[in-house]
């Protein structure tokens, strides 16, 4: 890996704030050969410029995914919160599981 420099940790990504890319602080951490591997893999694609730019990019992905498991969490509570209350003053289904779960497969056939 080809050494770093100061200016490599100032790179402004496109729609990031270049007053805050000019106040990014160093890290240093230690990445397993694979990992290593696949950054240096994303630069010499040429579809990165610097390793620091693939690293960035994974962090954006990671937050927009954890982003969206808190979305789904937060409307399965709402679902099992309907769930509960329904069921509070006897208003509970007498299909199956299996019933249920063949239901929503044929309507999923017919949306294709």
């Amino acid at each position: 890996m080809p050494a770093r420099t100061p200016e490599d940790n100032a790179i402004v990504s496109p729609g990031e704030d270049p007053l805050e890319a000019s106040r990014m602080r160093k890290l240093n951490i230690s990445l397993s050969d694979k990992f290593v591997d696949f950054i240096e893999s994303q630069v010499a694609s040429g579809e990165y410029a610097r390793a620091n730019e693939v690293v960035h990019d994974g962090r954006q992905l990671l937050q927009r995914e954890k982003a969206a498991y808190r979305e789904k969490i937060l409307i399965l509570r709402g679902e099992v919160g309907i769930g509960v209350a329904q069921a509070r003053p006897g208003r509970l289904s007498r299909r199956t599981i299996a019933e249920i779960v063949a239901e929503l497969d044929a309507e999923n056939e017919h949306r294709l």
